[in-house]
């Protein structure tokens, strides 16, 4: 299954509690969806009830209801079991805070998110190909001065602001 995920907040004390995440599939029309439903829709289409999600998760009944109500959300370490259990999409390892992500990646994606644009249109805007820049919101690559401060004015920001917490 080809799909891309976006956040529409980010935030990382508590990182997507309640939040919901832009999914795009097969290039069709994007749909927001919330992490809880994920689960409990790979929960129901594995088969599994509540009780043997659970235990199939090594917690209680009680924890894991609340990632079925959205109270609790999986964090980067514990993403990966929800993935394997209920076999969803690897994509949802990018909605999950990281927090070996540089500051200045998630502030990328943040302003990007801000501003209602794509990854795409951003690149397209900074002349520079769509992997460079999906590079920089994942940390992956980092952007030299130059490209932050082209990255700052399309902002209406100062690179102080993208690169310091």
């Amino acid at each position: 299954m080809s799909e891309k995920s976006t956040l529409d907040k980010t935030n990382k004390k508590a990182p997507y509690i309640g939040y919901k995440i832009t999914v795009t599939r097969f290039g069709a029309k994007e749909e927001e969806i919330n992490i809880a439903d994920i689960i409990k829709k790979g929960r129901v289409k594995t088969g599994h009830t509540i009780e043997s999600a659970a235990k199939a998760l090594n917690m209680g009944i009680d924890e894991y209801e609340k990632y079925e109500k959205g109270e609790l959300q999986p964090d980067y370490t514990n993403i990966g079991l929800f993935i394997k259990q209920f076999r969803l999409s690897q994509s949802l390892k990018n909605v999950v805070y990281n927090p070996n992500t540089p500051y200045y990646a998630l502030k990328l994606r943040q302003l990007r998110i801000k501003h209602g644009y794509r990854l795409k249109d951003v690149a397209e805007k900074m002349q520079i190909s769509l992997h460079t820049y999906a590079g920089y919101e994942s940390g992956r690559n980092e952007p030299d001065i130059k490209t932050l401060i082209k990255i700052a004015e399309l902002y209406d920001t100062f690179v102080d602001k993208i690169i310091r917490e």
